[in-house]
């Protein structure tokens, strides 16, 4: 992303997608069979769908930047159908089409859209970016993540704590959301202690950037000492158990002994 030291005058825009969708997804060894199917069922059986194909224009579809596999599976669609209906295609960035779906009004979910210009936090799983977008293809990005993402951190705990599925971020909400539903009314949450990142960052503090690294990396320690301090009273427990056997052992020999010497 470009850096928001500039001049107010001056835009520094998203940056431009990446090649993620340059596999030609016309290609036959790009393509997916049964992902082809499903399109082709979705698009044949609903009179509705084809009735709404009919009035399209063209076909517009997200190439990044982001995950090249997703972003392969919509391209590949998105080819595809252009090509059966004989529409041009329109490639749209990742990002902006995340900030731009705010402007589609919509009664039940997006009663008020955006305007322009406005202050927009986009959050994702591989992306956190803070953008004054000020039209269509007019954002100045405002500060940007300079390590992991939020999602990114979310699902390196995950696996931190033993949560195999994928992505874990969402496991391991449900996870303290348990905990916190399970709390009494008048009890307030055992929370760890956990610095608040870039807070002791002289030259990051006062900027939009942000940094999930150095919170993985405190979760990191904390289980660590909890899987340290586990395996510690497992040892002591086992040490206990061991010596009592031995005690017991020791006695019973003692008794025999005593039954021999009364023979």
């Amino acid at each position: 992303p470009s850096s928001s030291s500039s001049s107010s005058s001056s835009t520094s825009v998203i940056p431009p997608p990446s090649s993620a969708a340059d596999q030609d997804p016309r290609d036959p060894k790009n393509n997916d069979d049964h992902d082809d199917d499903d399109l082709d069922l979705v698009l044949d059986s609903d009179p509705d769908v084809r009735f709404a194909l009919e009035r399209l224009t063209a076909v517009a579809v997200t190439i990044g930047p982001g995950l090249s596999l997703c972003l392969q599976v919509g391209v590949r669609h998105a080819m595809k159908l252009a090509v059966r209906q004989r529409l041009p295609v329109v490639p749209i960035h990742h990002m902006e089409a995340h900030a731009l779906v705010l402007r589609v009004p919509n009664p039940l979910v997006n009663p008020q859209p955006m305007p322009f210009p406005s202050l927009l936090l986009l959050v994702s799983g591989g992306h956190n970016m803070l953008v004054l977008c000020q039209g269509v293809g007019r954002h100045r990005i405002l500060g940007s993540t300079m390590d992991d993402s939020v999602g990114e951190c979310f699902d390196k705990i995950a696996r931190l704590i033993g949560i195999t599925a994928i992505p874990g971020g969402p496991h391991l909400e449900r996870l303290a959301q348990t905990y916190y539903d399970a709390l009494p009314t008048s009890s307030s949450p055992n929370l760890l202690p956990l610095t608040m990142p870039l807070q002791n960052s002289a030259q990051h503090r006062d900027t939009c950037n942000f940094s999930f690294s150095g919170m993985k990396t405190q979760v990191a320690t904390l289980v660590e000492a909890a899987q340290r301090s586990v395996r510690e009273v497992h040892q002591r427990r086992c040490a206990e158990r061991g010596h009592g056997e031995e005690a017991n052992g020791s006695g019973g020999e003692e008794e025999e002994g005593e039954e021999e010497e009364g023979e």
